[in-house]
């Protein structure tokens, strides 16, 4: 699987690169010089409260009387799928740079577009598009901003999603049209009920070791002990939470995660009996988290997928995401880094926009720690030491070995 920044950022400065002529007709004379090709620029995501943005490529252009026009759409090799709520915009942007160098001729037009479709078997319906007229008068000359299009969901579901940029640049002596496109999903969720949990000392570790070698785990997959809820689980699940129980009382792990695990895959909820359903997802959850702190890799990652699958079907974002961040710890030691640092960045867009500063705050952490990028974990170590929470000594000792 292929898979965690602000606002629409505002239009940048135009750079001078030399003084113009003035009022009083003095003359700048400019060497000539053959333009460098264009070069590719970092492209972050954001995150924020009520939507969420995504570079999707850095488009170059240079104009140059010798050596014509030169352009690459620098578009990403592929972009990662989005999580977000409905009724929360999605940004999708392309930050440009124009030269002119001796000459004012030439001119381009670039234009992003945005399509839609709920099915690959579907033709593709046009959203919305953002372009730009890019030309100067005089020479040199540079120009630097964005262009973008806005991806709105007003229904829950799974969305197709097809960006193409393309540039159409004229010179006296050319005319020619790039253009690139890419694909991608959007997970679209509804708004989580205001009765979901965000107590911080949610992520306080209930039981195992917690480790500096290794990311953190979100323990809000944790149900709490299996005996404070033998008599209130519905009837299916009260013999295999008794067992739970049992195990807790006598120390032995694997046998919890053995008996949380075998009570929800026994159970065959209806689609329509959503209380169930629920039940059977936590304890795939709690099941996983156990396996995970028991170094069991492959029965975690089969239990979070299942709890993530589950969670998505009820339409319940926070306990999805929590399922998610999880299954990117197990993907962090399996050694799929990359894969890891995705779902951590997915999971915080996710979580910023429910509100959940706690769980942004320490996927953001994972997302340093594995990034080698201290600048990620001063915001999470602030966070962590103000709810006087135990990640705190990890997040420290992360920063430290920068300085080692």
């Amino acid at each position: 699987m292929a898979a965690c920044r602000t606002l629409k950022s505002t239009v940048r400065l135009w750079l001078l690169f030399a003084l113009m002529a003035s009022a009083c007709g003095v003359r700048v004379e400019v060497a000539p010089q053959t333009p460098p090709p264009p070069t590719a620029t970092a492209m972050p995501a954001y995150n924020e409260y009520n939507g969420l943005t995504r570079g999707v490529a850095a488009p170059r252009f240079t104009f140059s009387g010798q050596g014509g026009a030169r352009v690459a759409l620098f578009m990403q090799p592929a972009i990662v799928d989005v999580y977000t709520l409905r009724e929360r915009y999605v940004w999708f942007h392309a930050d440009y740079d124009a030269t002119w160098y001796d000459s004012a001729q030439g001119n381009a037009r670039l234009r992003l577009s945005l399509y839609s479709r709920t099915d690959s078997t579907q033709a593709w319906i046009a959203l919305n598009s953002g372009e730009q007229e890019l030309t100067t008068l005089a020479a040199p000359n540079a120009q630097r901003s964005e262009i973008g299009a806005t991806f709105y969901p007003e229904q829950k579901g799974v969305f197709h999603i097809r960006i193409e940029l393309a540039a159409t640049v004229f010179t006296p002596d050319q005319q020619f049209n790039p253009l690139e496109a890419r694909e991608l999903r959007a997970f679209v969720f509804s708004p989580p009920d205001e009765g979901i949990n965000l107590d911080p000392k949610g992520l306080t570790p209930r039981f195992g070791v917690t480790s500096a070698e290794r990311p953190l785990l979100d323990w809000r997959a944790w149900l709490g002990n299996p005996c404070e809820y033998v008599d209130i689980a519905p009837s299916p699940m009260q013999e295999g939470i008794a067992r739970a129980c049992e195990a807790v009382a006598a120390e032995d792990v694997t046998a919890v995660a053995l008996a949380l695990r075998q009570t929800a895959d026994a159970l065959s909820p209806r689609p329509t009996d959503v209380v169930l359903r629920a039940w059977q997802s936590a304890l795939w959850s709690a099941a996983a988290l156990t396996y995970a702190q028991l170094d069991d890799l492959a029965a975690a990652k089969e239990l979070f997928e299942a709890a993530m699958q589950a969670w998505q079907a009820l339409d319940r974002p926070f306990e999805f995401s929590v399922a998610r961040h999880n299954l990117a710890y197990v993907c962090a030691l399996e050694g799929q880094t990359e894969t890891a640092l995705i779902y951590f960045q997915q999971v915080q867009e996710l979580r910023a926009q429910i509100g959940d500063e706690g769980g942004m705050w320490l996927a953001q952490a994972n997302r340093g720690y594995l990034a080698d990028n201290r600048d990620l974990l001063w915001s999470p170590r602030s966070y962590f030491e103000t709810n006087e929470l135990p990640q705190l000594e990890i997040v420290n000792r992360w920063i430290a070995a920068f300085d080692e």
